[in-house]
């Protein structure tokens, strides 16, 4: 604070000052594409390149994102290049790690590329404007069709003869922690073509100029300039291009985009965690009444990723899950033990039902329920549920690693379902007995194909659809229905 206000006459010099260089900049690019044509090729589906003229008249600009980055206290940057050049690239697609809103103007003052950025950059009239001098391809976050079309541009200005500059993407999709590497999405290397990796740094005693969730952007820009100085180190690493392993992926680029992220986190800093979580976890923490809270729920355990390939839930199941979660639990530890689980989900807490379904969720034998665990039990009971998801729970449920279902959890299954089926204990030895011919455990693939086969015939009746109702009438509020609509999955 102190530091704060004796810098107040500077902060307010450097604030007018920039105000002033983001006016010359928004007229440079307005004369730079004044009369331009932007209709889509139809054969690309992506606007025309720039003529070299009109890239001529955008020179200034980076100049003028220097003296921005000179004005928020980037009076020096340390640049490293480990890809052979004395400067720059010759990738046509550079990926870097996003902490804070400098590193555009970085890339603006030292490539002058084309970029790849949210749609909601366009809202402004000066975001429009530069968006559109810049080349920039919008990227609709949230709808299939926004994502497809991103994923068909970058592919075009990736191509080496596109008449592109070089395309900047963070895959992250999102700011994080300088410490932290979150799931590179795979647009960026979906073109398979060799890409430049950018390790971004900012060295800080006192502010860290990571813009994470949570953090207010007027508050943030404030503080970084009312700091002396601030620091940035930039090392561009040796372009990496795809393998053959990697050029026959399934989903292109996926298997690219992992080993560049760990290439970028094991060369720059050995104690950089490289963590599962993505954007979709990061907008879930933007979207909750309370992110702390989700941090401490959600973060901690599991990943929107994770829930959507375990119960095939988007974004809008989990966070409706979240706040049913939070809403049972009491005490907000994070947890659930037995009587909050009971009292959420209007089960009798003397029932051996609740006790047994409990104690299968509870992995660790802690006698509480995280919020992955809890996550099981409301889509077993839901009144949605068809058979292949009730297959798929219980196998979730009842194998204990969650990957291999050995004998003994199958034989916890039957002797949990048997409380509700009491016909089903009759056939029970038989079907341990034919679950022992396969082997001693089988994959969740397996165990689904293994139920359709006639030796599994009275299991497989339970699990009818018509029978589940014996597990949604369990649940007596109307309030833990899911929606029907589904929206489309991220996967760019």
């Amino acid at each position: 604070v102190v530091k704060m206000v004796l810098m107040a006459p500077i902060a307010l010099v450097r604030i007018l000052l920039l105000v002033v260089s983001l006016l010359f900049l928004a007229l440079i690019c307005m004369l730079a594409t004044c009369g331009m044509d932007f209709s889509m090729d139809p054969e690309t589906k992506d606007r025309r390149p720039m003529g070299g003229c009109r890239r001529a008249l955008l020179l200034p600009v980076r100049l003028i994102a220097r003296v921005m980055l000179f004005l928020f206290g980037y009076v020096w940057i340390e640049e490293g290049f480990r890809n052979g050049r004395c400067c720059g690239t010759a990738a046509k697609v550079i990926v870097a790690n996003h902490v804070t809103w400098i590193e555009p103007l970085y890339f603006i003052w030292r490539e002058l590329p084309c970029a790849a950025a949210k749609s909601e950059l366009a809202d402004s009239y000066i975001g429009a404007v530069v968006s559109k001098s810049l080349s920039l391809v919008l990227v609709d976050r949230f709808t299939s069709e926004g994502r497809h079309n991103a994923l068909q541009q970058i592919a075009n200005r990736a191509s080496p003869t596109s008449g592109f500059p070089p395309l900047i993407i963070f895959p992250e999709g999102t700011t994080s922690s300088q410490s932290t590497l979150t799931t590179f999405k795979r647009g960026a290397f979906a073109p398979l073509q060799p890409v430049q990796p950018v390790v971004v740094q900012y060295p800080f005693c006192n502010f860290d100029p990571a813009w994470v969730p949570g953090i207010s952007t007027t508050w943030h820009a404030l503080r970084m300039v009312c700091q002396v100085y601030n620091r940035l180190q930039v090392d561009y690493l040796p372009v990496l291009s795809p393998t053959v392993e990697e050029t026959a992926d399934s989903r292109p680029g996926e298997m690219f985009a992992a080993r560049v992220r760990d290439v970028m986190a094991g060369t720059t800093d050995p104690n950089m965690v490289v963590t599962t979580h993505a954007f979709e976890d990061v907008r879930l923490l933007s979207k909750v009444a309370k992110p702390g809270y989700s941090l401490k729920t959600i973060s901690s355990v599991t990943t929107t990723q994770e829930l959507d390939d375990m119960l095939e839930w988007n974004l809008d199941d989990v966070q409706w899950a979240l706040d049913k979660f939070r809403e049972f639990d009491k005490n907000r530890d994070g947890l659930l033990d037995v009587h909050e689980f009971c009292q959420g989900f209007k089960l009798d807490s003397d029932s051996e039902f609740a006790h047994g379904l409990f104690a299968s969720l509870d992995k660790d034998g802690m006698e509480l329920l995280d919020f992955k665990e809890a996550a099981l039990a409301v889509a077993l009971l839901s009144p949605k549920v068809d058979q292949d998801a009730i297959t798929r729970l219980s196998f979730l449920i009842f194998s204990l690693d969650g990957d291999m279902l050995t004998s003994a959890d199958f034989g916890h299954m039957l002797d949990f379902y048997s409380r509700l089926d009491p016909s089903l204990a009759e056939n029970t030895p038989s079907l341990v007995s034919s679950f022992s011919l396969v082997g001693t455990q089988v994959n969740a693939e397996d165990f689904s194909q293994l139920i359709q086969t006639d030796a599994f015939v009275s299991l497989r009746t339970f699990l009818d659809i018509n029978n589940i109702g014996n597990l949604a009438n369990l649940v007596r509020s109307e309030s833990f229905r899911k929606k029907e609509a589904k929206r489309p999955r991220a996967d760019c």
